[in-house]
């Protein structure tokens, strides 16, 4: 009993060390980061269950909805990336999925507006397993609010955009960084559901 124990500790904790981090460091001769970098890209539904499951009951990252219950929200997945040579200051200040007229119709949501509205779903299983990996999974990944330092090297995180479904077409996402004290704005087209 005492080795599997021990087993089992050392195996939640290796997969908390490498299922946990947001951040890595290149170091070494010449391997490291050659220039500063800040890339947004939405994520496809495939791209949002590889990265964190495909199940509903473990992934927060999909929007709840099946036969008994019609879904109530749409979620818009973006995984912003960065990769800089020095300390860097970066901020999410503004992001909306707009409509041709330039109504938002799918908000930007904090990491705790957002675990509000994803926890939801499951909030009747609050002591179970599946509550405690997708709350993980948000607390992990999703992008801080206010400003961030990060140190050099390569880093990622999660945001998401959340409106009533079904969402219209023809939306672009309009969002807004403040990178040591520049903005960086990003204009994406959103795919017509189909």
């Amino acid at each position: 009993m005492k080795k599997l124990l021990t087993a089992f500790t050392v195996f939640v904790i290796s997969i908390a060390a490498f299922s946990g981090c947001v951040t890595t460091r290149s170091i070494g001769g010449g391997e490291g980061v050659q220039q500063d970098s800040i890339s947004v890209k939405l994520l496809s539904e495939k791209e949002v269950k590889d990265a964190y499951g495909w199940s509903l009951q473990n992934n927060p990252y999909l929007a709840l909805g099946g036969m008994l219950l019609p879904k109530a929200y749409d979620f818009l997945v973006f995984k912003i990336e960065v990769n800089m040579v020095s300390e860097t200051q970066i901020e999410l200040i503004g992001a909306g999925a707009k409509n041709e007229k330039g109504v938002v119709k799918a908000p930007y949501y904090s990491m705790e507006e957002f675990k509000e509205v994803t926890m939801r779903s499951v909030e009747d299983q609050a002591n179970s397993g599946s509550y405690s990996t997708r709350e993980n999974k948000v607390t992990w990944y999703y992008m801080p609010s206010g400003t961030v330092t990060l140190e050099p090297g390569k880093h990622s995180y999660t945001f998401v955009l959340v409106g009533k479904h079904p969402l219209p077409d023809s939306l672009t996402a309009h969002i807004q960084f403040s990178v040591d004290g520049q903005e960086k704005d990003f204009d994406l087209p959103i795919p017509d559901a189909k």
